[in-house]
């Protein structure tokens, strides 16, 4: 009789750590996916030059710049693009050479390597809607930016 309540007792530990296991690779390999997924991340633009992105809208004003003068923000530096999203994420806008609506104001150009817009415009715009693209392999999202350019007798 003891045999055979030793063999059930060892038959049930079987049976538990055979499901602990099963449980346990199971719980294991979602955690793995679900972690693997969340680097998967498309990316979104959340400011240009410390303006915050209207997330709701899509878009974000830049402080007037002025003919003839540096278009820089109030610390003096350029106006950064920052994006959030997995690497690596391409950021474009259409410049003045192109000669298509929604591109930057003569003078100014970006720089995709540093994600700047930089130069000195040489045209007065009262509002002009620049496209800000970010792309990755996951997705892609644009903002509509708005620069003012004034001469400087305005």
């Amino acid at each position: 009789m003891t045999k055979r309540k030793s063999i059930i007792a060892t038959s049930i530990l079987a049976f538990i750590m055979c499901l602990t296991l099963v449980l346990g690779v199971s719980l294991g390999a979602t955690t793995l996916v679900a972690h693997a997924e969340e680097d998967k991340i498309a990316p979104q633009i959340v400011s240009i030059g410390g303006e915050i992105v209207d997330q709701v809208n899509n878009m974000v004003s830049l402080p007037a710049g002025v003919v003839g003068q540096p278009f820089v923000d109030k610390n003096g530096n350029n106006y950064k693009v920052a994006v959030t999203g997995s690497s690596p994420v391409t950021v474009t806008i259409k410049s003045a050479e192109s000669g298509l609506y929604g591109c930057l104001p003569e003078g100014l150009s970006f720089n995709p390597e540093t994600l700047e817009i930089y130069g000195t415009p040489t045209t007065s715009y009262s509002a002009v809607g620049v496209t800000v693209n970010a792309e990755n392999k996951y997705g892609s999202t644009n903002i509509l930016c708005w620069i003012a350019i004034y001469s400087q007798n305005d």
